[in-house]
């Protein structure tokens, strides 16, 4: 099988067949380009009719002493003749061939290529036309049903080169190796497509987060410049409050003795008590003011991460 190339014929890829199959494609095309062309433009393709002729080699049509008659040939002539009967078969029926359309046509290349061998024993007449069918004695005398020695002898009038098969099947491997590359690199961009999709919905995820974030800030920010301006009346009115206070101190000493340097004790504990408030209110609006500025920083930073993730997001669906 390794000698004869046979090994490739059954391989996964069945990359032998299809070898066979475009060397038949092209020797047909050179000996017959009016068939070619109509087989063509029916849209068949060789691989519907022909591949069980090279994988059996007919042994699914022919009688086993034909079969073997044609096994005998490929073994001393090689694989090359196998090529021959295939394309004498078509050149034989080209006629009949390119009178049909799609489905009468490939329905005779499966089933009535081969009726053009039939012996004349075996034919028979119906209504003035001819058709071919199997008699009693067709059973009976497998290898006398089909002109086999006529099928011989056409089929090795066929010139097909050795040279010319070594081209064809160099431009079978330029082909074959072109389509692998593109189907190579469909993979590729298949696993990076889905590595991109992966990567949209992490970004998608995060921008989520960034958003929720983001509405968090803006509401706390909301309710602090709404707190705020209470906080900053009551921090005015109470510097109102302690000037009014000092003013009333002021008063008070200059009306007291210049002797008595000691306020009243009242008076004291409640400017004490205005200077802790105030400090306190100092301290909180100061507190506020940090607070409002550390959510605006917050607040730039998150508009720009949002922004990038939204080119982010509209690049990559722009490249689906």
């Amino acid at each position: 099988m390794k000698e004869y190339g046979l090994r490739d014929l059954f391989c996964p890829e069945m990359k032998g067949l299809h070898v066979l199959l475009y060397e038949f494609d092209r020797l047909l095309e050179s000996y017959s380009p009016v068939l070619y062309n109509h087989l063509v433009k029916q849209g068949i393709k060789s691989s519907m009719y022909a591949s069980q002729w090279f994988l059996t080699f007919f042994a699914y049509k022919f009688p086993l002493d034909i079969v073997l008659r044609i096994y005998d040939i490929i073994v001393t002539q090689g694989m090359e003749s196998i090529l021959k009967f295939a394309v004498n078969l078509m050149i034989q029926n080209e006629s009949n061939l390119l009178a049909l359309s799609f489905d009468k046509l490939l329905e005779f290349l499966k089933d009535k290529l081969f009726n053009v061998y039939i012996a004349e024993a075996f034919i028979k007449d119906d209504k003035g036309k001819k058709r071919f069918s199997l008699s009693r004695s067709a059973t009976s005398t497998p290898a006398t049903y089909y002109k086999l020695d006529e099928l011989v002898q056409d089929s090795m009038q066929v010139n097909v080169d050795p040279v010319e098969l070594t081209k064809y099947a160099k431009e079978f491997e330029s082909i074959y190796s072109k389509e692998r590359a593109k189907v190579d690199d469909i993979k590729g961009m298949r696993l990076a497509n889905g590595n991109l999709r992966h990567r949209i919905k992490e970004l998608q995820s995060q921008y989520s987060a960034l958003n929720r974030d983001h509405v968090d800030i803006v509401q706390k920010m909301v309710d602090l410049k709404i707190t705020l301006p209470d906080l900053v009346n009551e921090n005015e009115d109470l510097k109102h409050t302690i000037e009014k206070l000092e003013k009333d101190v002021e008063e008070l000493e200059s009306k007291t003795q210049p002797a008595n340097d000691v306020l009243p004790s009242e008076i004291e504990d409640q400017i004490q008590q205005l200077l802790v408030i105030n400090a306190q209110e100092v301290e909180k609006s100061a507190n506020l003011e940090e607070e409002l500025n550390s959510l605006l920083e917050q607040e730039e930073k998150l508009t720009k991460l949002i922004k990038q993730a939204n080119r982010n997001s509209t690049w990559f669906k722009w490249n689906k």
